[in-house]
């Protein structure tokens, strides 16, 4: 039975994700962290790790390097499941930490399934293209990571400055229409 270990903090997707491999065959090894992912993996090497990006402690990104590194490890099929690294750079920067996969939260459930036995079939065939290791130098290394966390700050900040200027808007109508009922009365 191929065992996968899974890391993500949210308690719903690691259930949905565990539920969905479970129900397919598959034995599913949980953790909130990629700390604990990683303690996880070194105290058993599992057969594939499906981990989330944004995560406390360590996040997955620290845990593919960490992944990647590890002699143990390294030639173990690593697939981010993300949900708030969405673009095309973000692939890309996940690519280049030496993640095999990117897939993009919630798949259908049949795409997952599909994406995960053909690399699990790659895997164990021996043809998994080696991934491309990730930067052993570790101010490399440092600069790609917060390029990547910088890019996502500014998209947030943006997010939240368009949230504030709507809610600004909506507390100016709202102003509007109380003053309007105060003068009709």
């Amino acid at each position: 039975m191929t065992r996968i270990l899974i890391a993500d903090d949210n308690d719903q997707n690691l259930y949905l994700l565990q539920v969905l491999l479970r129900d397919n065959g598959f034995e599913v090894i949980p953790a909130r962290d990629g700390r604990e992912a990683l303690e996880l993996a070194r105290q058993s090497p599992p057969d594939i790790i499906i981990t989330d990006i944004l995560m406390p402690v360590m996040d997955g990104f620290a845990l593919c390097r960490a992944w990647k590194t590890d002699e143990r490890l390294r030639d173990i099929p690593f697939v981010f499941y993300t949900a708030t690294y969405t673009e095309p750079a973000d692939e890309e920067s996940a690519l280049s930490h030496g993640a095999d996969r990117f897939t993009v939260k919630p798949a259908a459930p049949d795409e997952l399934l599909a994406a995960l036995r053909e690399i699990i079939d790659t895997y164990e065939a021996g043809r998994l293209e080696p991934t491309q290791a990730p930067e052993q130098e570790e101010e490399v290394y440092l600069k790609k990571y917060s390029e990547t966390l910088i890019r996502k700050l500014e998209a947030k900040m943006q997010q939240l400055e368009e949230a504030n200027r709507a809610m600004e808007n909506t507390i100016d109508d709202l102003r509007r229409t109380e003053q309007a009922l105060v003068e009709e009365r």
